[in-house]
């Protein structure tokens, strides 16, 4: 059996089971004779909803090979199962009655639920049915049957009217004996594919052709069911007028559809083997013939195929001629395999230009950030700000990472804007820019990320404390570096390491200046081990001007200890310090940090002969 004969069972019996929300009420096995209803409608001409709903199912189950990794076979092997589910497991009527919109939700809210009614209905029907053993238990079948009914049913409740509709269908079906036995366990077969039951037409995935084309229908006997599924007839006493009749009607379908001999007779071959009276055969030969008729023209029709996919489809158009349904299937399988390596082929290049594309922004990134950084230099920083956002900008989609680093820039940016002119406006906006690269470095896992814009965050805090900020931004600013230092170590990141224990340090210090109790002299004390730690990961040799400015930071800091305690080693510390920070102001030519650090020595010269014991001169 093939997809589209298992599928036309489901969708049948889908019916059957729905039929009692619009006061059909069905017998019980009738779901399993859904095959029946579906011939049923087709001989009442009530098939085109039938089967739209029938192409609709089909074709997400095409697209789902790839999405779900759903296989034909299994599709196909669930949706039987699902028939035998359907008919021990129906849906509540109410339910039914609720997705159509005939019956307000009740007490559970089924109706306005954050899911779609259809999905909670066939979750309901598969748990039931694997409760009652209708349906295998492993998770594998549970999500196929419950993805194929769902979408069932998603189709047969999109058009609120078909149900009604068919309620003259339902009671001609349960008139006429529905819930008759199955047959080898399995409903009534009242499909016939145009080749007997191979179907090999019927199996080209949607990307040999362009979906909701006229060629699907064309090219695929299962999307053409509506005039190629065939009702089957009990077999009754044939005369031998309806069999001169029938040869007659024969002949004339031949002529009108320009069939040759041979093409008529595998026509009629079929038919037989499908059994059916003689008088009946014409009717089912007739609409095999004007499916060939339709299909020959579809595949004849101009397009923008390859000349060899073009010369493939004649090929395939003239096989149906002869109704070689075998060969027909065979050629469009290479057309299937020819679209299928063009598209891969499409793919590979759009690949490539997709790859060259995010080289060119990467480039232009660069290039834009280049500016920036020259802009910076030059203290323009709302011009640097705005091109590192730029940049930021330009490599969002493709490297993400980049992107951050540019964001980092920019905040940055508004950081040195804010320290150097005093600027409150742009101070808030570099801890609110730091505030946002520190979200997207943890959604992306970045723990380097994440530190940098901790100390960054750290940094503005402070600026903004110095400047009269809110009291509790020292303490916040505390807790931004040592979650930083939480992340770094000194081994994999030395100089970031040592940049955060410096600042740190400068936090502790604010902290402790703002504090005239115990609690303030023991912040002035952490603060100079923080400066002691930092140091000790600098090296005077190598970033002599680095390690020489945490020497005067150090130095002010053992100075407010000093004042706080009178203690001759603060004093005797401090000086050290700025003594050692000037050897290398002088060394390096630096003469206002020089200038600035003999300013510092002599505030508190007077001090230091009392620290050594010694009177002032």
């Amino acid at each position: 059996m093939g997809l589209y004969e298992s599928l036309d069972v489901l969708v049948g019996a889908g019916l059957v089971a729905s039929a009692p929300a619009v006061g059909c009420p069905m017998p019980a096995g009738a779901a399993r004779d859904g095959a029946r209803l579906s011939a049923l409608l087709r001989a009442r001409a009530e098939a085109d909803a039938f089967g739209a709903v029938l192409d609709a199912l089909a074709r997400e189950i095409w697209l789902s090979q790839e999405s779900k990794g759903l296989s034909l076979a299994e599709a196909e092997e669930q949706a039987l199962a699902l028939v035998g589910a359907l008919d021990a497991c129906r849906p509540d009527p109410d339910d039914v009655r609720a997705a159509l919109g005939f019956a307000a939700a009740g007490a559970s809210g089924k109706a306005n639920g954050s899911d779609a009614i259809e999905a909670r209905i066939a979750a309901d029907v598969v748990a039931r049915a694997v409760r009652m053993r209708v349906l295998g238990a492993d998770a594998r079948t549970q999500d196929i049957a419950g993805f194929l009914l769902e979408r069932m049913l998603a189709h047969v409740f999109a058009d609120r009217g078909l149900l009604p509709a068919l309620v003259p269908a339902f009671q001609a079906f349960a008139a006429d004996g529905g819930g008759r036995p199955a047959i080898n366990g399995q409903a009534t077969q009242a499909v016939i594919p145009p080749d007997g039951g191979r179907a090999p037409v019927t199996e080209s995935p949607p990307e040999a052709r362009p979906p909701h084309s006229a060629r699907d229908e064309a090219v695929d006997p299962g999307r053409s069911s509506r005039t190629a599924v065939l009702p089957s007839p009990p077999s009754q006493p044939t005369s031998q007028t309806a069999v001169r009749d029938s040869a007659g009607a024969l002949e004339r379908i031949q002529q009108r559809y320009g069939l040759s001999a041979a093409a008529a007779q595998r026509l009629t071959d079929l038919v037989e083997a499908r059994g059916g009276t003689a008088g009946a055969r014409p009717e089912r030969v007739e609409e095999l013939a004007a499916w060939i008729a339709q299909a020959r023209a579809q595949l004849l029709k101009p397009s923008n195929d390859t000349a060899e996919a073009q010369r493939l489809n004649a090929e395939a158009a003239g096989a149906l001629s002869e109704a070689d349904f075998d060969r027909a299937g065979a050629i469009l399988e290479q057309v299937r395999g020819q679209v299928r390596a063009a598209r891969r082929r499409t793919e590979a290049r759009l690949k490539e230009e997709l790859a060259s594309l995010q080289r060119h922004e990467a480039e232009e990134a660069q290039a834009t950030a280049g500016l920036a950084e020259l802009a910076l230099a030059r203290r323009e920083y709302d011009r640097a700000a705005s091109l590192f956002q730029e940049a930021a900008e330009g490599v969002l989609a493709s490297d993400p990472a980049v992107a951050l680093r540019f964001v980092m820039r920019q905040a940055e940016t508004f950081a040195h804007k804010g320290q150097q002119a005093g600027d409150e406006a742009a101070l808030r906006q570099a801890g609110q820019i730091f505030a946002l690269a520190l979200q997207q470095a943890r959604a992306a896992g970045d723990k380097r990320a994440s530190a940098l814009a901790e100390v960054g965050i750290g940094k503005v805090l402070c600026a903004q404390a110095e400047r009269g900020g809110d009291p509790a931004m020292p303490r916040d600013a505390i807790a931004a570096f040592r979650r930083a230092l939480a992340v770094l170590t000194r081994e994999a990141e030395p100089s970031l390491w040592a940049e955060a224990q410096i600042e740190l340090g400068s936090a502790l210090a604010l902290a402790g200046l703002s504090d005239a109790g115990p609690e303030g002299i023991a912040r002035l004390q952490e603060a100079t081990a923080a400066y002691q730690t930092g140091l000790a990961a600098l090296s005077r040799e190598t970033t002599p001007l680095r390690w020489a400015l945490t020497q005067v930071k150090l130095g002010g800091v053992l100075v407010r200890s000093g004042e706080r305690s009178n203690h001759a080693r603060f004093w005797l510390a401090a000086a050290t310090a700025l003594f050692n920070a000037l050897e290398v102001f002088e060394a390096e030519g630096a003469a206002q940090h020089a200038d600035m650090t003999r300013l510092s020595l002599r505030q508190f010269q007077h001090r230091i002969p009392a620290a050594l014991g010694q009177q002032p001169a």
